[in-house]
């Protein structure tokens, strides 16, 4: 995979991966999701509510990938909060930490995900 960007816009590009073929435990959500995350989860049919973890998941690891390189610090699942919109196949997400020149705490940012072959592709960039 390759990407171009200019350096003064563009500060991280993260992509993940994952199958939906692969079973999760729905117990991880403990570990992976903030209160507000848990509460939205909590509201969904059990299937949807599954859909819906990997989606955060994945989100949260495309954070990651994003934010680390220009950064060399580990972010936490609980480091950053999701907010999934499944109509648009988007979603918005917050930091609760600040990397000067990169992210500012607590400033909305977006990506994307996409679904296919039973596979969830999500995508983030700053």
């Amino acid at each position: 995979m390759a990407g171009l960007g200019l350096k003064k816009e563009i500060k991280g590009v993260g992509i993940d991966l994952e199958s939906f073929s692969r079973s999760v435990d729905f117990k991880i959500r403990r570990h992976v999701c903030v209160d507000s995350e848990l509460e939205w989860l909590e509201s969904l049919p059990t299937k949807q509510a599954n859909r819906a973890l990997r989606i955060i998941f994945s989100a949260k690891e495309s954070i990651f990938k994003c934010i680390y390189p220009g950064t060399k610090t580990y972010l936490t699942f609980k480091d950053a909060a999701v907010s999934v919109n499944e109509t648009e196949k988007n979603f918005k997400f917050i930091i609760f930490k600040s990397f000067p020149g990169i992210i500012q705490q607590g400033f909305p940012h977006g990506g994307r995900y996409s679904e296919m072959d039973k596979m969830l592709l999500t995508s983030v960039y700053i």
